[in-house]
């Protein structure tokens, strides 16, 4: 229970310094398997004046064919997040 605690307060702090940055609507981009689409429709949520995209790993393959695609794509955006295995 503590472990979950300390890592509820990690994600709060880490929100709160995210929404103190310069920038007044963060951009972040999610990308992963279906559980990266549940922590986008939160960080919507979270940051409703944010700007979250998210794309699946498939769909990822199929609009980045390159890896330097998608890193060009990740440039306009002040936080990425992966998830999957």
């Amino acid at each position: 229970m503590l472990a979950l605690k300390t890592r509820l307060w990690r994600a709060e702090y880490k929100w709160r310094a995210l929404r103190s940055c310069a920038v007044q609507s963060p951009r972040i981009f999610v990308i992963g398997t279906c559980q990266g689409g549940a922590v986008a429709r939160v960080m919507r949520h979270l940051l409703p004046e944010g700007r979250i995209d998210f794309v699946s790993v498939y769909e990822a393959m199929r609009r980045f064919p390159r890896l330097n695609d998608l890193m060009a794509h990740i440039d306009g955006y002040d936080a990425a997040f992966s998830s999957g295995s």
